[in-house]
């Protein structure tokens, strides 16, 4: 029998981290994570498993994720990144460690510190890149009034990208001048009703009846529609603002741009931080606290004056 014929019948070992992590990524789908979320847990993953080699879950180690941690710093990448990927790892760990059939003992995850956050955040967009952006905007055209809404509703509503694509006209209520974020499209699974103000509400009323009347009028087609009559892609998004930013003379004009804006705003306006957090989605209020840190020395030497606590008591002494 030759070499290659016997090399043929010979059975391949499969690898046991890769199973582990197939098994873990089925698990995450009834805990109702968004398909882009399991997409992301699985590519971290699989550059942790290309990384290991053929290694079997229970032998997983402390100076295997150190060694793991320090290519990633190596790489470039951000601290936040770094964070977010060991992160998804001690999960995925701690996971198996409830499963019997992987005998893992995840006590040495005590010795993997994670790398700092970056304390750095995108900065929002200051009111005269606003104004330039509502400017740039056609006003006439089939383009410029669905740029317009879209710029107002990111403004007003603090939505994701996702969020925004995924809006149907079913979702938005132009009577009462509502928004509604359903579960399936937010990266929180949290479904939420945002109201929009007044200037947000007229264009949105304005793209609605200059042009997307128009347009299939099914409950569940997408509210900003192209000229095909298929909905935005967030990545079709992304750019389409990056572009539009550009003739505006407002560099990195990308979506998540405007989320910060939004909080910046509210956070302007006395919002509680309570409500703000429940407006963007969020879980946890260490989250929102990211997105209200554009607080510079300049701002708090402001708010404090403004607001003094020893000016605040009355009477006299």
């Amino acid at each position: 029998m030759s070499s290659d014929l016997l090399l043929a019948r010979t059975p391949r070992l499969a690898d046991p981290l890769r199973g582990a992590i197939g098994d873990y990524l089925l698990a995450l789908r009834p805990e109702r994570k968004s398909p882009k979320t399991i997409r992301n847990y699985g590519d971290i993953l699989e550059r942790f498993r290309r990384f290991a080699g053929p290694v079997a879950p229970a032998d997983l180690d402390a100076r295997l994720v150190r060694r793991w941690a320090a290519a990633l710093a190596d790489a470039g990448l951000s601290g936040t990144t770094q964070h977010t990927y060991l992160t998804r790892l001690k999960t995925f760990v701690l996971c198996l460690e409830t499963e019997e059939a992987y005998d893992v003992d995840a006590g040495w995850l005590r010795k993997v510190r994670k790398p700092a956050l970056d304390t750095e955040q995108p900065d929002p967009l200051t009111d005269e890149e606003i104004l330039r952006l509502f400017a740039a905007c056609r006003a006439r055209t089939w383009m410029g009034l669905r740029t317009w809404a879209i710029l107002a509703v990111l403004l007003d509503a603090g939505l994701r990208r996702a969020e925004l694509c995924g809006l149907t006209l079913g979702d938005v209520d132009l009577e009462a001048g509502e928004i509604a974020v359903r579960a399936e499209t937010s990266k929180s699974r949290r479904q939420r009703t945002i109201p929009l103000g007044a200037k947000a509400r007229r264009e949105v009323n304005r793209w609605w009846r200059g042009k997307r009347c128009q347009l299939d009028d099914a409950p569940v087609s997408a509210f900003f529609q192209g000229w095909n009559e298929r909905p935005m892609s967030p990545d079709t998004l992304y750019h389409h603002l990056l572009n539009h930013g550009r003739r505006a003379g407002v560099p990195n004009a990308h979506p998540h741009r405007f989320r910060h804006t939004f909080a910046r705003n509210c956070v302007r306006a006395g919002m509680n931080p309570l409500t703000l957090k429940e407006l963007l989605g969020h879980r946890r209020m260490a989250m929102t606290e990211r997105y209200i840190k554009w607080f510079g020395s300049e701002e708090l030497l402001a708010e404090k004056r403004d607001k003094s606590p020893l000016d605040q008591l009355k009477g006299r002494w």
